[in-house]
């Protein structure tokens, strides 16, 4: 994928890299697009463990998880980019938005009855918004040359996410939504 870019590599490519034979590839995987889809559930299934560590402790695990995301992201910023920047890549990449959205509304609707909230604003909307926004930093940064750290992209994730998270699942005790 480096090499040749994602759109460019043929499964012949994948094949002869993996040394492994045209129907044991396809005993497993669709296509291409199907196998690289594959790496994202080991990293669906990290990271529901991680935001579960969230709902049980609060704001310090979602800044390990968004900077083990962001740390995740350098050390394979060429692959992402190679990626993204491919005829299949925002396809995938909204594949994996909709993964994301899905753990991070799961997770909510679990704090939100762990507390026994009332939020302000649907789950939902609150879900897609973070993820939103985590993918467009994302974006931003792998873009851009490498000014800031994963770290700092975290905290500055966080700084903010955490307000509208609060505000919207109404974390802060304040008013309550109108039937």
């Amino acid at each position: 994928m480096l090499e040749k870019g994602y759109d460019a590599v043929t499964i012949q490519d994948i094949l002869d890299r993996a040394d492994v034979a045209r129907a044991t590839l396809y005993a497993h995987f669709r296509d291409k697009d199907d196998l690289m889809m594959s790496r994202f559930e080991a990293v669906r299934g990290s990271l529901g463990d991680h935001l579960a560590g969230f709902v049980r402790s609060g704001a310090a695990s979602m800044r390990d998880v968004v900077r083990a995301l962001f740390e995740h992201a350098a050390e394979h910023r060429a692959e992402y980019r190679s990626l993204v920047g491919s005829r299949s890549g925002s396809a995938i990449l909204a594949v994996v938005t909709r993964q994301l959205v899905k753990l991070v509304r799961e997770h909510f609707r679990d704090a939100v009855a762990a507390r026994e909230l009332r939020p302000a604003v649907p789950v939902d909307i609150v879900a897609s918004y973070v993820v939103s926004a985590f993918v467009a930093m994302m974006t931003q940064w792998l873009d851009s040359p490498q000014s800031h750290t994963a770290a700092d992209m975290a905290q500055m994730f966080q700084r903010l996410t955490l307000p509208a998270v609060s505000a919207g699942l109404n974390m802060h005790g304040g008013d309550r939504p109108r039937s």
